[in-house]
């Protein structure tokens, strides 16, 4: 993180602290993101078993608006399926340096598109950083969508695609965006 966007964050935070989040991080087995059947497996897990569970045993407000998800490389191009693919459950969808592919630009355009006809409150993110490895199609997807009127934030960084990167500046940004845009009821 650059000494000017850590300024930035503290100053915000100065300003208006953080309200508070639960983060559930659920295990995302090595799944072929190129096979239908494996996203709507693990799209109905987080929908019927994991939220309702989390709704059951954590301290969080129970409605859509107030939902998010969000994944880091593999599991930011599911959350990207799994959010924009049921906006009946997620007010909020974003991903973490994604790992897509450019063939796959088109398909994100469309369920951003379906989703918004179905949840036109949707926010998305992207966020990339000057290192990642896909770095090029996460651009050129906002680029896609911004052409196709979509109104969404992306957001790019310094940084490289590994684990402290995740773990450091990328939960930052994550954190941050996702405690200012969920609903608090």
């Amino acid at each position: 993180m650059t000494p000017q966007r850590l300024a930035q964050h503290n100053k915000d935070l100065a300003a208006a602290a953080y309200q508070g989040l639960v983060v559930v991080c659920p295990y995302l087995p090595d799944v072929d993101l190129k096979s239908p059947l494996a996203i709507k497996d693990y799209g109905d897990f987080v929908k019927e078993v994991l939220l309702p569970r989390v709704r059951r045993e954590l301290p969080v407000f129970a409605s859509r608006d107030a939902t998010g998800i969000d994944g880091v490389s593999l599991g930011g191009a599911m959350a990207l399926r799994v959010g924009l693919g049921n906006p009946d459950c997620f007010g909020m969808v974003g991903s973490l340096q994604a790992a897509i592919d450019d063939p796959q630009i088109p398909q994100f355009v469309e369920a951003l598109k379906l989703a918004r006809a179905s949840n036109p409150k949707l926010k998305l993110r992207l966020l990339t950083s000057d290192r990642d490895y896909f770095r090029r199609v996460v651009t050129a997807t906002s680029q896609a969508m911004r052409s196709a009127a979509l109104d969404h934030d992306f957001l790019e960084v310094p940084g490289p695609h590994d684990y402290p990167f995740n773990r450091g500046p990328g939960a930052i940004e994550m954190l941050t965006w996702y405690d200012r845009g969920l609903a608090r009821s």
